[in-house]
Formats: C-alpha cells, sequence, structure tokens
C-alpha cells in the first residue's frame, strides 16, 4: 500500500537485496508497483555499479507527458517553438 501511495505521489522505489536472505518477490513487487528497478548485490564492489546505472535512470528525465498550450492574442501566429 505505502509504495503505491509513492507511485501516485510521483516517486519510484528502486529495491536493492543484499545478503542470503534476499527476498526477490518482495523486491521485485516493490519494485514493479511503483516503476522503479531491484537488483541483487551479490558483492560490496556491485554497489557503485548499480547506483551509477539508477542515476542515469534519473538524470536522463527531463519530463514525462509534457503539453505546451500557447494562447496568442488575435491576429498573432505563433512561427517556431
Amino acid at each position: 500500500g505505502q509504495v503505491a501511495e509513492l507511485k501516485a505521489a510521483g516517486v519510484t522505489v528502486t529495491a536493492l537485496g543484499f545478503g542470503p536472505e534476499y527476498n526477490e518477490e518482495l523486491m521485485a513487487g516493490i519494485a514493479r508497483r511503483s516503476g522503479g528497478n531491484y537488483y541483487y548485490i551479490a558483492r560490496p564492489e556491485q554497489i557503485p555499479d548499480v547506483f551509477r546505472r539508477e542515476m542515469e535512470t534519473v538524470l536522463g528525465v527531463w519530463a514525462k507527458n509534457a503539453r505546451l498550450t500557447l494562447q496568442l492574442p488575435r491576429g498573432c501566429a505563433g512561427r517556431q517553438v
């Protein structure tokens, strides 16, 4: 339920699993319901790569479903947008 609330607020969750108690079904469900990703990290040296991939994703999105509406005065026309 909390993950659905986060998604409704525009927040995605990336779930990271560490160690032998990692519950892939739970982590995948959390990530899927929020539109995020999930990873199993078997070795500590994998952590920087996971964070790099996630940051590239975040930094690569500028806008989703953007719309622009122009209301120009009578007699004016847009030449370039």
